[in-house]
């Protein structure tokens, strides 16, 4: 991960978290919105 340049990082970071947004969704039933919310609280708690 270390030696990809840092748009790479992004790339991936994004894909990532689009990912985990969509199972939330799919798992939760619930609107993406709501997905995005429980996702950035899930980040949160990791800080």
């Amino acid at each position: 991960m270390a030696d990809l340049p840092f748009f790479w990082q992004s790339v991936v970071v994004i894909l990532t978290a689009g990912g985990l947004i969509y199972l939330l969704q799919a798992i939760s039933g619930k609107t993406e919105l709501d997905a995005v919310i429980a996702y950035l609280q899930v980040l949160g708690t990791f800080r």
